[in-house]
């Protein structure tokens, strides 16, 4: 069975997007539609960032259209954060599940692991709006965030934490940076508060830790998870394909 692609390397990812954007050289473009035909995998890797970008367009501009400040008399309180617009991220995840390939979950035997690697999307974070300067700190680490260099955003986040300046919002981007660097057991450690409370990161927090627990091959307590945020048909695919995938561990 073809394995699925988790990830591809910068140079690859660069290549398609300027595919994409239309700013390779016509000997460029040339070659890589050459490449594209010869390699099926490479076409499906472009089919999604196609997706991806179209999504990343449109809803970007409903971001900055529809973002509003939490607590705008915070004054030079990072905790003020742009409210995210949660409905899109669960469409966009559950549209990238579809498109990534259902042949994958068509396998009788996937482990917890693979599962998690499947449906893993990495949060995208939320538009900096480097204009204003009362969140600047926040929106420093989001950049970074944004770069893929998360060691450098988890340290910007957790020196707002340590002044006692927190946020939900704030622990809750600590916990998936260190989802993104592999890093399970402090992720655990800050998205579980966020999960078990009552604010609006409460779904987002309890989704990543599902994926979170299944890396650490531990499907119950992902199952667990999982059920609690039922309105969400990736939620409620993915227990089911765990449940079909290892009926021995099922919850």
């Amino acid at each position: 069975m073809e394995e699925y692609k988790d990830h591809i390397d910068q140079e690859l990812f660069e290549q398609i997007e300027a595919y994409l954007l239309n700013t390779l050289s016509q000997e460029d473009r040339s070659r890589f539609e050459k490449q594209l035909a010869a390699d099926p995998s490479l076409q499906k890797e472009l089919d999604l960032q196609r997706q991806l970008l179209a999504i990343a367009t449109i809803e970007s501009f409903k971001l900055d259209q529809e973002a509003t400040i939490e607590n705008p008399s915070a004054g030079s309180n990072p905790s003020a954060i742009v409210k995210p617009i949660n409905k899109w991220w669960w469409a966009a995840a559950a549209m990238l599940v579809l498109i990534s390939g259902i042949w994958y979950l068509q396998s009788k035997s996937v482990s917890p692991q693979q599962l998690a690697n499947h449906y893993f999307i990495p949060d995208p974070g939320l538009p900096v709006t480097m204009s204003s300067t009362r969140q600047y700190q926040f929106y420093d680490g989001m950049v970074s965030y944004k770069e893929a260099d998360y060691d450098k955003a988890i340290s910007i986040w957790k020196s707002i934490a340590q002044n006692n300046n927190s946020s939900d919002t704030v622990q809750y981007f600590i916990g998936v940076a260190y989802l993104n660097t592999d890093q399970y057991n402090d992720a655990l450690q800050q998205l579980l508060p966020i999960a078990e409370g009552k604010g609006k990161w409460k779904d987002k927090a309890a989704w990543y830790l599902a994926i979170t627990y299944l890396k650490l091959n531990q499907p119950k307590k992902a199952a667990n998870w999982l059920k609690t945020i039922p309105s969400y048909p990736e939620a409620t695919e993915l227990l089911e394909e765990l449940n079909q995938s290892n009926p021995e561990q099922s919850p």
